[in-house]
């Protein structure tokens, strides 16, 4: 499993300001796309405790400080490694925002910068981690033969002709957390996705025994097929990530990236606004998207809705982490 640089966030806040900013969060559970928290408030300490599906040991400490305001006293994880994406920072600020219906504690550098969200937790975590795929997988898309792949972005898919029959499916669990691949019953067989860009390299993968899978299977083949994204069908709006301008999204969502397909995501946004792009790579990309219309060079013009302008913020902090990591 990958290992995902996940939020450690130095928070500032005075207690006043977390009554009216936070209100009254103990006892409930927020995520980051990775792990899971669940908050406690005692004596005047906040603790933020989580992990993974697959181990625990995730979380971060804030009392009050010299100052008055609210820090972190410690910080702990199971990682070899820990950092707030992009930086490791103090001074930063945490805010309770509800956007859309959706609950989030937004965090914000002493900069001004927004390095970081976790949402709210409705269900389990399990449930959010396959909610997750289900979102990067969402489309339509076609192979060089001709041959259409339909994922509903509800945990249903179709092979074959466009408007095939959309079968269930359900992703495999590696080290106790729902990964890329997928065992697709209609066909008794298992695929394995990665990403590039909106597309997918999409692999039919045979295990020894054909049947099961386990955090180590024995492959006997893979079939590699590179499958390009169409259209979205839960998101059916323009650009090649159209999720971007209707969903907050994590960092755990957005690590599955590489940090070129981030910069392609992030502009993405742009080009569904009509930005003219002075680089040449990205005018010849957006040139051939049908949805595309350039209308100016002046990004600050742009009439950016609030869940693009908090998705920028946080690709542009992984591609920090990406950059800082050589990931």
């Amino acid at each position: 499993m990958k290992k995902y640089l996940f939020f450690a966030a130095t928070v500032l806040l005075s207690l006043q300001v977390m009554a009216s900013s936070l209100g009254d969060i103990n006892g409930t559970y927020w995520h980051d796309g990775f792990a899971s928290y669940n908050v406690t408030l005692e004596a005047g300490v906040i603790t933020f405790t989580g992990g993974t599906l697959h181990e625990g040991g995730y979380g971060f400490k804030v009392v009050k400080g010299r100052s008055g305001k609210m820090v972190v006293q410690s910080i702990y994880d199971a990682m070899d490694y820990i950092t707030t994406p992009g930086h490791s920072v103090s001074g930063s600020t945490i805010e309770k925002r509800t956007i859309n219906g959706q609950d989030m504690l937004i965090i914000t550098s002493p900069q001004g910068k927004i390095t970081d969200v976790l949402l709210a937790m409705n269900g389990d975590f399990d449930s959010v981690l396959q909610e997750q795929l289900n979102q990067q997988l969402d489309g339509v898309y076609r192979d060089n033969s001709g041959k259409y792949y339909t994922f509903d972005g509800f945990g249903r898919m179709s092979i074959g002709i466009a408007q095939a029959k959309l079968e269930p499916f359900k992703f495999v669990y590696i080290y106790e957390t729902p990964s890329n691949v997928i065992d697709y019953p209609a066909l008794k067989k298992h695929f394995a996705f990665d990403y590039q860009g909106p597309n997918l390299k999409f692999d039919e993968v045979k295990t020894t025994d054909g049947i099961s899978w386990d955090d180590d299977p024995a492959i006997e083949s893979v079939k590699s097929t590179k499958i390009n994204k169409l259209r979205g069908v839960r998101y059916p709006g323009d650009g090649l990530w159209p999720i971007t301008s209707v969903e907050i999204l994590t960092s755990g969502y957005f690590e599955n990236y590489s940090i070129e397909d981030l910069r392609l995501m992030r502009n993405d946004i742009f080009a569904r606004h009509g930005y003219k792009f002075k680089d040449s790579t990205l005018r010849k990309i957006f040139d051939k998207q049908t949805w595309y219309k350039p209308v100016t060079s002046n990004a600050s013009s742009l009439n950016l809705n609030e869940v693009e302008r908090i998705n920028i913020a946080l690709i542009q902090n992984m591609e920090k982490v990406k950059a800082k990591y050589d990931l």
